[in-house]
């Protein structure tokens, strides 16, 4: 038994109003027999999403994070039903942009039985006008079980690999978390890097803050 689910957008119009169009389209595939990886590690669910005139924005989606957008652009809970902010999630996130391409790969992995952490990982390629790699993270662990999450840990991560400015984003931040039903637990880290030789050959890491000194 498997369960595939598949929703995207299609778009007759570019973004300046000219005649032309755009398709993002993302099948996922779940309830089936889960695959042991090893190490505890545990496939129950896997997809994929094609863009065509589609581009990806990191400011947006780095945006996003600290609004857990991951887990409606990752495998997101009744999709039909929750429709319209599916749609918007995706129009953000992935605008239309003339010939430019993505082509992605979803997966969702679980650790330990019974479950102790949810995984939902994402790889994207853009080809054609530029060419960068996304890849987007979804960590979520709830102790000791789901319903009596005395330990809520959700973090989402995006990183970027810009093959054209020769630059790597990497941004992580905790949201939606808390310690025994009642203390809030928040924080964030960033990465930014280049191995150019211009003025983006830098290297910062920033983990709760930066100071400028």
């Amino acid at each position: 038994q498997v369960t595939l689910t598949a929703f995207g957008l299609i778009s007759t119009r570019l973004p300046d109003g000219r005649r032309g169009y755009s398709l993002l389209i993302f099948i996922t595939a779940d309830d089936f027999e889960p695959i042991e990886l090893g190490f505890g590690f545990v496939l129950t669910a896997i997809g994929g999403m094609i863009g065509i005139n589609r581009t990806f924005d990191q400011d947006v989606i780095r945006a996003g994070l600290k609004n857990d957008t991951l887990k409606t652009l990752l495998f997101p809970h009744d999709a039909i039903a929750n429709a319209p902010a599916v749609i918007q999630a995706l129009s953000s996130a992935f605008p239309a942009r003339q010939g430019s391409y993505l082509l992605g790969l979803l997966s969702r992995l679980t650790w330990f039985t019974p479950t102790l952490a949810t995984f939902d990982l994402a790889l994207i390629l853009e080809f054609g006008a530029r060419t960068r790699l996304l890849a987007l993270g979804r960590v979520s662990i709830l102790l000791p079980t789901a319903d009596n999450d005395l330990i809520r840990i959700n973090l989402d991560a995006m990183g970027v690999l810009d093959f054209d400015a020769k630059t790597v984003a990497l941004d992580a931040t905790l949201v939606d978390s808390r310690l025994l039903h009642k203390f809030a637990i928040s924080g964030s880290a960033a990465l930014r890097a280049g191995w150019g030789s211009g003025p983006d050959s830098s290297f910062l890491l920033s983990v709760g803050g930066f100071n400028p000194r």
